[in-house]
C-alpha cells in the first residue's frame, strides 16, 4: 500500500503538468478567431516559452523518476 503522502506528491507533480496545458489551452482560446500568421506570431511569443518550460520540468521528473528507481538484480 501506498503512503498518503506518496500519493499527495503524485498529486502535485499532475498538478504541476496540468498547468502547463492549461497555460497552453488559455493562449489558444485567445487567438482562435486570428488568422494563421497572426497565431504563429502569438505561439512563437507566447505558448514557445511554456513548452520549453514543460520540456525543462519534464526531464527534471525524468531525472527524480530515474534516481528512485533500483537497477535489475
Amino acid at each position: 500500500m501506498k503512503s498518503p503522502s506518496s500519493s499527495a506528491a503524485r498529486s502535485t507533480i499532475a498538478q504541476k503538468g496540468l498547468n502547463f496545458f492549461k497555460q497552453l489551452f488559455t493562449i489558444e482560446r485567445k487567438i482562435k478567431n486570428l488568422d494563421a500568421k497572426e497565431r504563429l506570431k502569438i505561439r512563437q511569443k507566447d505558448s514557445q516559452p511554456v513548452l520549453d518550460a514543460y520540456l525543462a520540468w519534464l526531464n527534471e521528473q525524468k531525472e527524480i523518476i530515474s534516481l528512485k528507481q533500483q537497477p535489475a538484480k
